[in-house]
Order: structure tokens, then C-alpha cells, then sequence
């Protein structure tokens, strides 16, 4: 025989179960306590994220600027754009504005947009 029960052993499931039931209330209870501890690291790490995103967002804004001011200065100065030009420009004017960009870039985008195709070429007609 493997377990030797004496007289004076009880086997009862009975103190194990109240054992396990006063560990889960004690658990449960921590938890309900620890609630608004929990709420307040949730809400700062939150807070922190949302930091964190503004802060690359206007990183990425002001890179797009300064992108677009060269790329602008540049094919402004050499009097014509081919269509790669305007396409890969078009695309960085979308973001920066999707981005909230504001409106500093708009009268340069403008005089882009009417540059010429080729050298020498004639204004190009852009509906606004």
C-alpha cells in the first residue's frame, strides 16, 4: 500500500476548498483595489503614445516641408518639370497636407504646377 492513512488523518476536501476560495477572494480583491492603479498606467501610457505619435508627426511634416521647399526651389530655378517630377511632388504635397501641412506651400505648389513640361516649353494649364 503506497498511502498510509492513520486514525488520526482526515481527508477532507473541505479545508483545501476553503483554502483555494479565501486565495481567490484575496486575489479577486487585490485586483478590485488595484483597479485605479491599473486605469492610471493604462491612461499614462496612453498618454505617452499619443506624445510620441504627434511628436513623429511633425517630424514627418517637417521633413515633407523641407522636401518639398527644395524640389520646388529646384525645378522653380531650372524652368521645367517632366512628369516624374510632378508625380513624385504631387505625392509629397498629399502627405504633407494630410498632415496637416499648412498653407506656406501652396503658392510654390502653384507656380509648379505651371511650369513647363520640357525645356523651352510652353505653361502648363492646371485646373485648380
Amino acid at each position: 500500500m503506497l498511502f498510509h492513512r492513520s486514525e488520526h488523518t482526515k481527508v477532507s476536501l473541505e479545508p483545501f476548498g476553503v483554502v483555494i476560495l479565501n486565495s481567490m477572494l484575496h486575489s479577486a480583491s487585490g485586483i478590485v483595489l488595484n483597479i485605479p492603479s491599473l486605469l492610471a498606467g493604462l491612461f499614462g501610457f496612453i498618454r505617452m503614445q499619443l506624445a510620441q505619435n504627434r511628436a513623429i508627426n511633425l517630424a514627418v511634416r517637417a521633413m515633407l516641408r523641407d522636401r518639398l521647399l527644395q524640389g520646388y526651389k529646384h525645378y522653380i530655378s531650372k524652368g521645367w518639370a517632366d512628369m516624374d517630377a510632378r508625380k513624385s511632388m504631387e505625392d509629397v504635397y498629399t502627405q504633407y497636407h494630410a498632415l496637416k501641412g499648412n498653407g506656406d506651400m501652396s503658392d510654390l505648389r502653384r507656380t509648379f504646377r505651371h511650369l513647363p513640361m520640357t525645356p523651352g516649353g510652353p505653361p502648363t494649364e492646371v485646373t485648380e
